[in-house]
């Protein structure tokens, strides 16, 4: 917590918005209820001091439902959702191509085997007319 209200301070006398802390502090999409309490809980440390940013903390506290639930923040959230989706599909596509490639490899593998069992094969049978 001692960090998240060091990187309060440094924000808060600035153009403060609360996606600027969520980013500062490297929040992802999942920490959403935890970005939440976590900004919560600095700016009640920070309201609780006497000094130049519990003015600014008393202020936000006293509006941080409506930021929280803004336009601006859903916006901040839901675009690293997609991002995380995006992500993951990435992912699940870099793992497709590496199964088909596999399966590939697979599928030549067999072939092969299945070209020298019959190579064998017909060796021996000939070898088998040769000697009858």
């Amino acid at each position: 917590m001692e960090n998240h209200v060091k990187n309060l301070q440094e924000l808060i006398l600035k153009e403060f918005t609360f996606i600027k802390f969520f980013k500062k502090i490297g929040y992802q999409f999942s920490q959403k209820a935890q970005a939440r309490d976590s900004l919560r809980e600095a700016l009640k440390v920070l309201a609780s001091e006497e000094d130049e940013y519990s003015q600014k903390a008393i202020s936000l506290l006293d509006v941080f439902d409506e930021q929280m639930n803004s336009c601006a923040v859903e916006k901040y959230w839901n675009g690293l959702k997609v991002q995380n989706e995006r992500d993951k599909t990435r992912t699940e596509q870099l793992v497709l191509e590496e199964k088909k490639e596999q399966h590939s490899c697979l599928i030549d593998s067999n072939v092969i085997i299945e070209h020298n069992r019959s190579s064998n094969r017909l060796t021996l049978e000939s070898s088998i007319d040769v000697v009858v």
